[in-house]
């Protein structure tokens, strides 16, 4: 089974396996229909618009490169006849797409090469800009994606990552099995403040702790 993981450099190798085939596609800006809870029915780039339903082909074609990716994965499994069992690997990804600070930060996401949901999220950033020293408390949100915590606090003092399996019934058929991936980020404020543990699973931010001193 494949496992999850988030990377910058991972989005431009998802794209430059279609890149022959590609067109170019500038990010020229977003424009939103949006519902109350921040999932939008349709995603607006430049002239081109991606919906629910497109394939990962389609949305490089008219989105041009997203600028992170969050994968993982979980196993289907339903029994076929007696004593047969059959397990089906369904693959996810994020698609992290960042305007910039003048526009919303936007996460597609994949089943199975096929994109099912976008969600809105507050204001993208400027990459060049990111400066730990902006990091408060205020800016940690349950929900927050790794992308975000990075662009507003910079890299943590200390990283460790676990995987913990979890199986649950998924209908009256099948069982579902999922890997879900932990990371723990550190960040280290200096000998006058508190450390900050911050908990994601799957790469969404659950947790957050006070530490000792920093140092």
């Amino acid at each position: 089974m494949r496992q999850g993981g988030f990377s910058l450099q991972l989005a431009g190798r998802v794209a430059a396996a279609f890149r022959p085939l590609l067109r170019a596609a500038p990010l020229l800006g977003a424009l939103f229909l949006v519902l109350p809870a921040h999932t939008a029915l349709a995603l607006r780039c430049g002239n081109r618009i991606v919906d629910v339903g497109d394939s990962k082909f389609d949305v490089l074609v008219r989105c041009g490169e997203p600028t992170a990716i969050e994968q993982r994965s979980e196993e289907l499994t339903e029994r076929e006849g007696a004593g047969r069992l059959r397990s089906v690997i369904v693959a996810t990804e994020e698609w992290i797409y960042n305007f910039g600070p003048t526009q919303f930060l936007n996460i597609l996401t994949f089943r199975d090469e096929r994109l099912v949901s976008i969600e809105t999220r507050g204001y993208g950033f400027l990459e060049s800009a990111v400066r730990g020293d902006s990091c408060v408390d205020k800016v940690f949100a349950t929900g927050d994606t790794k992308f975000e915590v990075l662009m507003r606090c910079g890299e943590p003092a200390y990283r460790s990552v676990r995987e913990e399996e979890l199986t649950t019934p998924f209908d009256a058929l099948r069982r579902r099995r999922v890997i879900l991936r932990i990371e723990e980020w550190v960040y280290n404020f200096g000998p006058l403040r508190f450390t900050r543990i911050l908990t994601f699973r799957d790469g969404r931010l659950a947790d957050v702790r006070t530490g000792d001193w920093g140092f």
